[in-house]
């Protein structure tokens, strides 16, 4: 809609140490910390790179952090955040961070003097928020922002990875420790469901990986889990 063509760096997910092939002039930079689909944050080596990157060619870097605040553990700093705040836009997601449906809200971290040409673009292309959405955006900060914020919920889907993998998923790819999802060799049989692989996320070399939701129902799981190895306890 606003005319921009994107072009992949690589079909690698940044999980490992590897030096980003980012461009010499100055560009527009689209990332995703943490790689919501895997629950792996990037890591600050990356951070760094894209930061020196950044300050070098003035160029402006846009983070999809609809996943961050859905760390396991308690650390809230997000790496992105250090990242030059004259030129980084940084999307966070609300109610993902409490696994809210139906509410719709995200908000985004930019520049002061950009955000009359976000605003507009944004009218034009989705329209004007409902007073529904409004009201339920400012009782979710209003939750995130106690003392206890979602720290039960993240600590349960923690728990539920530990649940889940060696029954209904093996091996991950990376080490995963935020959102609610990981990229895992399946141990069920994925002929009984849908599954989205590599190739709905731009990746190559990683066909025996598919995305789990960690927070599926177990009595869906039971049904799916034809042909697995027995649940343990």
């Amino acid at each position: 809609m606003l005319g921009i063509t994107l072009v992949p760096l690589q079909t690698s997910p940044l999980i490992a140490d590897t030096s980003l092939p980012l461009p010499n002039g100055r560009a527009w930079l689209i990332i995703s910390d943490p790689i919501w689909m895997m629950g792996i944050s990037l890591a600050m080596t990356h951070i760094e790179q894209i930061g020196e990157w950044q300050e070098r060619t003035k160029s402006n870097v846009l983070v999809d952090g609809t996943f961050q605040y859905l760390k396991w553990n308690d650390v809230v700093r997000e790496n992105s955040s250090l990242l030059n705040k004259e030129y980084t836009f940084r999307i966070v997601c609300p109610t993902k961070s409490l696994v809210i449906h139906g509410v719709r809200f995200s908000y985004m971290l930019l520049p002061a003097g950009k955000r009359e040409d976000i605003d507009y673009s944004c009218e034009n292309i989705s329209g004007s928020d409902g007073i529904f959405n409004l009201a339920g955006a400012r009782q979710i900060m209003r939750r995130l922002n106690m003392e206890e914020s979602n720290k039960k919920l993240r600590r349960y889907i923690a728990g539920r990875r530990g649940d889940l993998q060696g029954w209904v998923f093996g091996q991950t790819l990376g080490e995963p420790s935020c959102s609610y999802y990981v990229f895992a060799k399946p141990l069920i049989n994925k002929e009984s469901c849908i599954t989205m692989g590599q190739d709905f996320f731009d990746l190559a070399g990683f066909d025996e990986y598919v995305r789990f939701n960690l927070l599926t129902p177990p009595d869906v799981l039971e049904e799916i889990a034809t042909g697995s190895p027995i649940k343990p306890g």
